[in-house]
């Protein structure tokens, strides 16, 4: 018998037959998501102090007409014309805080928001869960640079 079954037998038969054939049927639909999304095509827009790659047909435009050397808002929305996301810099110096520590904490405290995930690093953090009067999914992302804080929010 090869390596690879005497390996993988007891965590099969540990198992049992359904849960078995979840998790084929699963990985095969991950496989197929990844061949799929391999084949889209992505363009790079660089609007003001940060980059982001889109897929071809997504667009990306100004919240307010004026634009301000300060900060800069952007909402992206699909093909479909569905705003999926807001994008948000702001000169360091403009910002509320600049602190990563305070901002996370801020964020942290949002009573309308069920986190289920959580990261804090050097310069930037992670939250996502969803809202707690829609149901909706969220993610929120901020990044401290040198003379930017940039907001990525998706809701």
């Amino acid at each position: 018998m090869p390596v690879a079954k005497l390996v993988f037998l007891p965590f099969i038969v540990g198992l049992g037959i359904n849960t078995f054939m979840r998790l084929v049927f699963f990985c095969i639909f991950i496989f197929a998501s990844m061949v799929s999304f391999s084949q889209t095509q992505f363009k790079k827009y660089t609007p003001c102090s940060f980059s982001i790659s889109l897929p071809k047909g997504f667009t990306i435009k100004p919240i307010e007409k004026e634009s301000n050397f300060d900060y800069c808002d952007y909402k992206v929305k699909t093909p479909d014309r569905i705003e999926v996301m807001q994008l948000h810099s702001l000169l360091a110096s403009r910002y509320m805080d600049s602190d990563i520590k305070t901002l996370y904490a801020i964020e942290q405290k949002m009573e309308d928001i069920h986190i289920v995930y959580q990261v804090q690093k050097a310069n930037w953090f992670v939250i996502t869960g969803t809202d707690k009067k829609t149901g909706h999914l969220l993610y929120r992302k901020t990044i401290i640079g040198q003379r930017f804080v940039s907001e990525l929010r998706i809701d």
